[in-house]
């Protein structure tokens, strides 16, 4: 398939009446049978997609195929479910001409359902997408109680191969979250599957601005990652988020949020993080990925300022690279083959320089800060903790008020 219509597309608003290429809508997995993927390929052949909003609800035309028991598409995005034989390429999406809004009344139905895959290339891939863009995205939105959806720049839910993508431009995400949400939210992917590989994709001048109450997983290029990420750049990415009382899973991270994976050869530039850790919660704050069970290797965070505070019994892990560096139970997949006996959750090669400022501790609070990690502990399925050939120049600063810095 050439260009849709052959020529750029230019509108305002949102289209309530588009109906994604290939549904992901008789089960939530994109891998589970009955959904209708796009199983062509589609060459964007440079062309653009200028104000393209995925649809605020389905319209009187909406087929019913193409719809759940709920009256709504799992997938949201110019692609619903990209299948395993299907693949795009070469496509621009500009949002200059207007942000993406969503609230109140006006809400995403998918924002308010635990199991939505919201992108505005695909909801989901399975397939191939080569050389796609995202221009100044603009996206104020609010995410429903309970939500658990994955919400990405171009792709909710990536299972398949991405080569060669960016957000480019300047990009703001404003998201405010209802009670008990734990969304996955990244600059490119919302959720890296086990299957998903990212090769040479990049971001930069992102703007992430939220606050939660329940668990979040936020990063600059994709929220959660489980798959293998390579030669990725992630460049002038901001995050401020306050944390909300007894928060105890929320990973934010720089390239990722919560990092299952393999990351190799990537690079996170001038990474701005300022976190308001709330009463009694434990966020993971790091340049590179907020909490990781994987592996790292090679990768650098340069020119990093890491800012936090604290509410009474706060206790945030906040690492140069990763906040906390650990498994969290038998069912963690991660593994390193270099060392051939156990897995292992491990950074190796990897580097930091920057900032990390913040107050000490107190009777109330237990911070962890470190040049490289916050913590790193292993579990109890036997995986052990790895940081081998790793290099930190950074000015640490804890401290209360006038008190003595110490780092």
């Amino acid at each position: 398939m050439d260009a849709y219509q052959g020529q750029d597309t230019s509108g305002s608003g949102v289209y309530n009446s588009w109906i994604p290429i290939g549904t992901l809508s008789a089960d939530p997995d994109p891998t589970a049978a009955g959904n209708v993927p796009f199983q062509g390929s589609f060459n964007g052949d440079s062309h653009v997609v200028r104000t393209f909003h995925p649809p605020v609800s389905p319209s009187a035309t909406t087929p019913s195929s193409a719809l759940n028991a709920t009256g709504s598409p799992y997938g949201y995005g110019l692609f619903g479910l990209i299948g395993a034989e299907g693949s795009v390429k070469d496509l621009t999406i500009d949002m200059s001409d207007g942000a993406w809004t969503g609230s109140g009344a006006s809400a995403l139905p998918a924002l308010d359902q635990p199991a939505y895959s919201v992108g505005l290339l695909a909801g989901a891939n399975l397939g191939t997408i080569q050389a796609c863009t995202l221009s100044n995205a603009a996206f104020d939105l609010t995410i429903g109680s309970g939500s658990a959806l994955a919400l990405g720049g171009l792709v909710g839910y990536q299972g398949g191969s991405m080569t060669g993508c960016q957000l480019q431009g300047v990009s703001t995400f404003r998201l405010t979250l209802g009670s008990d949400s734990s969304p996955d939210v990244g600059g490119l992917v919302g959720v890296q599957a086990t299957t998903g590989t990212m090769e040479g994709c990049s971001v930069s001048k992102l703007t992430f601005q939220t606050a939660t109450s329940g668990p979040l997983d936020l990063g600059g290029l994709v929220g959660s990652q489980s798959g293998t990420i390579q030669n990725a750049s992630v460049q002038d990415v901001s995050i401020t988020c306050a944390t909300g009382a007894s928060d105890t899973a929320s990973a934010l991270g720089g390239l990722a949020g919560a990092q299952l994976g393999t990351l190799l050869n990537c690079t996170v530039s001038a990474p701005k993080i300022a976190i308001s850790a709330g009463k009694d919660s434990t966020p993971n704050i790091g340049g590179l990925a907020g909490s990781q069970a994987g592996s790292a290797q090679d990768c650098t965070v340069e020119a990093a300022s890491l800012t936090y505070s604290l509410g009474s019994g706060a206790a945030p892990r906040l690492g140069g690279l990763v906040g906390s560096l650990y498994g969290t139970d038998a069912t963690d997949t991660a593994s390193i083959g270099a060392d051939g006996s156990s897995a292992a959750f491990s950074l190796k090669g990897c580097a930091f320089t920057g900032d990390i400022i913040g107050p000490k501790a107190n009777g109330s609070s237990t911070t962890c800060v470190g040049g490289l990690a916050g913590r790193a502990a292993a579990d109890d399925t036997g995986r052990t903790v790895i940081i081998q050939d790793c290099a930190v120049a950074a000015d640490i600063q804890c401290h209360n008020g006038t008190s003595p810095t110490y780092t």
